[in-house]
């Protein structure tokens, strides 16, 4: 019986073309892993702060001990703000303007889905608010579709999204079931 799982830290994944080896290598700054005990929920919280620093929060509802914490406070964690780095291709700050722009969206990362057996039986709920401080300044989208990326298999799950929204926040609601 599974009683309990690891979740994902936050992390800033993202990947840099080396022209060294002409290889593309995959880079990760992450948060503590803490335990969870099935059915506990877990919470999420991406923030830019007017420094223009981005914290990526995770943790446990109602236990602040079990919080998880990455601090982004240069794009691709400075990496790319090195003297050796061409002029051109350098970036130092998420003020610059092509970080001007935020997709929201999200994932029911599952790997290696076969058949209706190998789907988690509780399926999964995602509660998402994305705020701003500045009323208007975000053109909400509201067009979430479960089927752009939905799976085929036999006995697949089935979703709805839902969303609402006002001047200053939107909430998407997307509920999955697996049928018994």
């Amino acid at each position: 019986m599974f009683t309990s799982m690891r979740p994902l830290p936050p992390q800033y994944f993202f990947e840099l073309y080396n022209e060294t080896t002409q290889s593309i290598n995959a880079h990760a700054a992450t948060g503590d892993l803490y335990e969870t005990e099935e059915g506990e929920v877990v919470w999420t919280s991406f923030e830019l702060s007017d420094k223009y620093v981005w914290t990526l929060s995770m943790g446990v509802v109602g236990d602040p001990t079990r919080t998880s914490t990455v601090v982004a406070e240069k794009p691709f964690m400075g990496m790319l703000d090195r003297p050796h780095i061409p002029k051109e291709n350098r970036t130092s700050s998420w003020r610059e303007s092509h970080y001007n722009n935020c997709f929201v969206n999200s994932c029911w990362e599952l790997y290696g889905m076969r058949d209706k057996a190998h789907y988690p039986s509780s399926g999964s709920t995602y509660d998402m608010r994305i705020t701003t401080a500045t009323p208007g300044i975000i053109k909400w989208d509201t067009h979430w579709d479960a089927r752009l990326e939905w799976s085929n298999c036999s006995g697949a799950p089935n979703a709805t999204i839902s969303e609402t929204h006002n001047t200053t926040v939107q909430d998407v609601y997307w509920d999955i079931t697996v049928a018994p």
